[in-house]
């Protein structure tokens, strides 16, 4: 099995990845592990996050 024959496939790369980028705050070191569905007009993305204040991650929800 290749990276194309994924059983609910295919996926496609996105072009204008990163769609969420490190800021400030809590995902101040870094953002990882994007999960996202779409509702209706809305996306929903679940995230891991990692800030500067030495505590290993935290969970992130974005919606657009």
């Amino acid at each position: 099995m290749n990276q194309y024959d994924f059983p609910i496939g295919p996926f496609e790369d996105y072009g204008a990845n990163p769609i969420l980028s490190p800021s400030r705050g809590f995902q101040s070191r870094g953002v990882y592990n994007p999960s996202v569905i779409e509702e209706g007009d809305l996306f929903w993305m679940l995230y891991r996050a990692e800030g500067d204040d030495g505590f290993t991650g935290r969970i992130g929800l974005a919606k657009k």
